[in-house]
C-alpha cells in the first residue's frame, strides 16, 4: 500500500525517507482536471476503486494529503511523474487523482493557453498530445449544415472539433492531410431562456479581444471598427 502524508508531515516524512516527493500545492488550493475522462479513485493507487470520473475543467480543491512514492503514466502522448492527490471536487466527493492531471486553477481559460501552442502548421499528432482523441470529425462526406458551414469558414475539407461545456468554449482545426491549416475559436453564449447561441472567432481576435455579439452582426455598429474577429 502506498504511503501518504499530509503537509503538516513533511519534515518527519523528510527525514525518514529521501525519496519522499514534494506538490507545488498548498491545503485548500483551487484545482482544475486539464484531461478528459480523469478517474477520482477511493484510494491513492492505480487500480483503485472509482468514485467518479471527471471531465476536463471540472474544478477540485486539494485537501493536503498526497502519496510520498510517485508514479509515472504517459498523459496525451508525454510521460509524467507525479503522486496522488487526495482532493474535493464540486459535488463534495473525496477522493484520490493522479495528480499529473491537474493544474491549478488560476481563472484563466485552458484553452486560451492551448490555443497560443498549438496553431496552422502543427501535425495532428501535436493536436492529439494536447487536446486528446474527444474530438468530433467534420468532413464533406456529412451532410449537416453546421458541418458544411464550419469546413467552409476553415477552407478544408476537414477538421476535428473540440469542446468544453463547462467554458462554453471551443476550438476546430482544419486539416489538409496531417497539418492544421486553419483554426476557428468557438464562444457560445446562453441567452435567459437558454437558447445557445455560438460565435466563431479567429484566434487573435480571441486572445485580443473579449466577445461583443454584437460585432457580429451585419452590418456591426461603427463601434466594432477596432474588433478583431
Amino acid at each position: 500500500m502506498f504511503k501518504h502524508v499530509s503537509i503538516v508531515m513533511l519534515l518527519s516524512a523528510l527525514l525518514l525517507n529521501s525519496t519522499v516527493y514534494a506538490v507545488e500545492y498548498m491545503m485548500g488550493e483551487p484545482l482544475r482536471v486539464t484531461v478528459s475522462s480523469a478517474i477520482l479513485r477511493s484510494d491513492p493507487w492505480v487500480g483503485a476503486p472509482t468514485i467518479d470520473t471527471l471531465d476536463e475543467y471540472d474544478n477540485l480543491v486539494f485537501l493536503g494529503e498526497y502519496t510520498v512514492e510517485p508514479i509515472t503514466a504517459t498523459v496525451r502522448g508525454r510521460s509524467i511523474t507525479a503522486p496522488f492527490i487526495q482532493v474535493r471536487t464540486d459535488g463534495g466527493q473525496v477522493g484520490w487523482i493522479f495528480a499529473g492531471l491537474v493544474e491549478v486553477n488560476n481563472d484563466t481559460s485552458l484553452l486560451r493557453g492551448k490555443v497560443r501552442l498549438v496553431g496552422e502548421g502543427a501535425s495532428r499528432q501535436q493536436v492529439i498530445e494536447l487536446y486528446g482523441r474527444d474530438q468530433v470529425l467534420h468532413d464533406r462526406r456529412m451532410t449537416s449544415q453546421r458541418t458544411r458551414d464550419l469546413l467552409d469558414r476553415l477552407g478544408t475539407d476537414e477538421a476535428w472539433e473540440y469542446y468544453y461545456f463547462r467554458e462554453g468554449e471551443g476550438v476546430a482545426f482544419g486539416f489538409v492531410g496531417d497539418r492544421v491549416e486553419a483554426v476557428a475559436v468557438r464562444q457560445d453564449v446562453v441567452s435567459d431562456n437558454n437558447a445557445v447561441t455560438t460565435f466563431w472567432r479567429s484566434v487573435a481576435g480571441y486572445l485580443s479581444r473579449p466577445l461583443r455579439p454584437e460585432c457580429h452582426e451585419i452590418p456591426a455598429p461603427a463601434s466594432c471598427s477596432d474588433y478583431l474577429r
